[in-house]
């Protein structure tokens, strides 16, 4: 990472200014840059992905972002990224824990030469922070997000947005039927990672978009009235990779679906899971904030989830008993 400073500050010129479209011009050439001078950089994907969603969101070319999604897909199918979601005003977003901790690495002077380093151990000891983002890190080199599936996924939110769910749901399909393959290793290791001591933060992998693409194929079935397929792949993503509540997030949502069709007792059965899912994450994160010292996470964060799964299961107790 430090050595390779040049390239990779080139995806955050003007990345924290709040008015995106204003400073896109100069950010946009700086990613290009990327492409032109390192083509072969693990960072060229990063550049080629935030060049696309800045395509469709800021230049509002859906069309020609639409096309650089399915090159991206075609060149960089074994690549991995730090792009980990899509705003559909501002674009392409990074992977939080990465982008709050490369500026504590690097600094540049002017013309982007490096003029100062900052590694984790200069002071010869690991903090606990610091431990946290190493595992994380090392755990990604393992086990990388995907740029080809996160591309897929943003290629589909992008047709959402231009209202061709015929193509979204085809994008969708794709990566659902490739991630199969290889979802369930990933799945186990990042359960097994989150585990230890300082894994606390590989928790936040169950955004990736395989579990995404998952859930938003679901709700498209289900907008197309197709809802025994919606309820296939719904059944599919909480069954194979969150039956004790891992993807509380997923159950809760899988739930609704459940209870839109009437099947009662499997929505109970979701709820109850998210419940658990929620209770565990809420343990952990305490018991991680007495190590560390503090938690990014607000604390009416828990019960406030909380209140929502539980209102949507009381609801649901009102209709199973009004049905007829």
């Amino acid at each position: 990472m430090i050595e390779e400073a040049p390239i990779w500050k080139r995806l955050l010129v003007n990345y924290a200014y709040a008015d995106h479209r204003r400073f896109w011009p100069e950010r946009k050439a700086a990613l290009q840059s990327i492409l032109t001078e390192h083509p072969d950089s693990r960072w060229a994907d990063d550049a080629a992905l935030v060049l696309a969603c800045g395509r469709g969101t800021l230049e509002n070319d859906t069309a020609g972002a639409i096309a650089d999604f399915e090159r991206i897909v075609d060149r960089y199918a074994d690549a991995q990224t730090v792009i980990d979601r899509w705003d559909p005003e501002i674009g392409c977003r990074f992977d939080e824990t990465w982008l709050m901790w490369q500026g504590g690495l690097v600094s540049s002077d002017a013309k982007g030469r490096i003029s100062a380093t900052r590694p984790f151990d200069r002071d010869r000891k690991i903090e606990p922070l610091e431990r946290e983002a190493l595992t994380y890190f090392n755990h990604l080199s393992n086990y990388p997000r995907s740029t080809r599936a996160t591309a897929r996924l943003l290629l589909a939110n992008l047709l959402l947005r231009r209202g061709d769910r015929t193509h979204a749901v085809a994008a969708l399909g794709e990566l659902v039927a490739a991630a199969g393959a290889y979802l369930p290793t990933l799945n186990r290791a990042d359960r097994i990672a989150a585990k230890s001591q300082d894994g606390f933060l590989i928790r936040g992998l169950v955004s990736r978009p395989e579990y995404q693409a998952q859930l938003l194929l679901a709700q498209q079935y289900r907008h197309q009235g197709r809802m025994e397929k919606a309820l296939e792949v719904a059944s599919t993503l909480v069954e194979s990779y969150s039956s004790d509540g891992w993807l509380w997030w997923a159950n809760r949502q899988v739930a609704d679906l459940y209870r839109e069709e009437g099947r009662f007792d499997r929505a109970s059965a979701q709820y109850s899971l998210a419940l658990s899912g929620l209770d565990a994450d809420e343990k952990l994160s305490l018991a991680r904030a007495q190590r560390v010292g503090g938690s990014e996470i607000p604390a009416e964060f828990w019960p406030g989830e909380r209140r929502k799964i539980e209102e949507r299961r009381r609801q649901l107790d009102k209709d199973a008993k009004q049905k007829p």
